[in-house]
């Protein structure tokens, strides 16, 4: 259904914030509605144990086959309401105030 690819920047990036704040726990990347109305999706990072009561909200991509060392989930809204693309690399970026984030972008318009 998803093709999701991440970036060797975004990787460390990731590797790291887990092995400084939860070196002891899976992490996972989410895919989040950060607005009621929709349309702005953000990545943020959790570990495992908080998605334990929130799998009616969201759902789990299979990424295993990729090798990842952290799951994936999307919320259920974003897949509702069409917002996600079907092809995304997650990347790094700044945000406005200088500071590196995680972001994706949509392969199907980059290529």
């Amino acid at each position: 259904m998803y093709e999701i690819s991440v970036n060797d920047e975004a990787l460390a990036f990731i590797k790291k914030f887990q092995e400084d704040n939860f070196p002891e726990d899976e992490i996972i990347v989410l895919f989040a509605n950060i607005h009621a109305l929709g349309g702005i999706v953000q990545l943020e990072l959790y570990r495992r144990n908080f998605m334990s009561d929130r799998f009616d909200h969201f759902q789990e991509l299979d990424v295993k086959n990729k090798g990842f060392p952290f799951g994936v989930f999307i919320d259920r809204q974003i897949i509702q309401d069409n917002l996600f693309p079907e092809r995304i690399e997650i990347i790094l970026k700044k945000n406005f105030k200088g500071d590196t984030i995680l972001d994706y972008k949509n392969l199907d318009f980059e290529e």
